[in-house]
């Protein structure tokens, strides 16, 4: 379970970095929230839209030292 979790993790990194808003849209669930670092907190809807229209604009990822804890159905 462990690495299907990374996996979509990156799936969603690289869907960010390409602003491929249909691919966020289905790996992101309904109901998430983000917060950024300014304390700022966006629906689903808003983040995804600030990709699309450059807002935020990720140019890469780069991922280390990667943990993830399972405990039953969370992660």
């Amino acid at each position: 379970m462990e690495e299907e979790i990374l996996s979509r993790y990156k799936a969603m990194q690289q869907a960010m970095v390409d602003k491929n808003a249909e691919a966020l849209n289905e790996i992101i669930l309904d109901g998430t929230t983000f917060r950024h670092m300014s304390g700022k907190v966006q629906t689903k809807e808003e983040y995804i839209h600030d990709i699309e229209i450059g807002a935020l604009d990720y140019k890469a990822y780069n991922i280390e030292n990667v943990s993830v804890s399972v405990h039953d159905d969370e992660a």
